[in-house]
């Protein structure tokens, strides 16, 4: 039994109730990365210790990596959050010293495995940061990695945001979080 219960790479435009994938997205190694990806991303992928992509790796990372809207779904322990970490930390521009990503998790713990993988995966590219905020701390907490008028511009600071990524098993969440999104805020 495949350990992947659905998989849609659609970029918006789906007209039907039913599952989608193009094979020609798969991959069947990593090395088919190579020009696709900067090759700081290849070497913490080795570093990481990965040999060859799982399941859902080896069809999830190349919609990610085209900008394709991807919903993948699969077993614990198979490698999604490297899967779309990868896909994020390829629209990172390291020249820009401002936030490009949002994650957003339902548990510390969850967030913290994620900054974990991101921070592992992206341990050759010099000048990456990333920042884990969980609710129930201050504000001032991290002053450190905010600007107060970042804080203040928060809206519009996520609107120039290239990547988001709800790890997030409640669609409620994810629902909620698309319509903030729409509404500007």
């Amino acid at each position: 039994m495949s350990t992947e219960k659905r998989f849609e790479s659609d970029n918006g435009n789906r007209d039907n109730d039913e599952d989608t994938y193009d094979t020609s997205f798969e991959i069947s190694s990593f090395d088919e990365l190579e020009g696709l990806v900067d090759n700081t991303i290849l070497r913490g992928i080795y570093s990481y210790g990965f040999e060859k992509p799982s399941p859902i790796q080896k069809k999830a990372i190349k919609p990610l990596l085209d900008g394709r809207d991807t919903i993948a779904q699969a077993q614990s322990g198979t490698g999604k959050t490297a899967t779309f970490s990868i896909g994020i930390l390829s629209k990172i521009d390291l020249t820009d010293n401002s936030t490009q990503a949002l994650v957003l998790s339902p548990t510390k713990e969850l967030s913290s495995q994620t900054a974990k993988v991101l921070t592992s995966l992206g341990s050759m590219m010099d000048g990456l940061r990333v920042q884990t905020l969980f609710g129930g701390s201050a504000v001032d907490d991290y002053s450190g990695f905010f600007k107060k008028n970042h804080v203040e511009d928060s809206a519009k600071e996520l609107l120039k945001i290239k990547g988001y990524l709800v790890n997030a098993t409640d669609t409620s969440v994810l629902l909620y979080f698309y319509r903030s999104l729409e509404k500007g805020y």
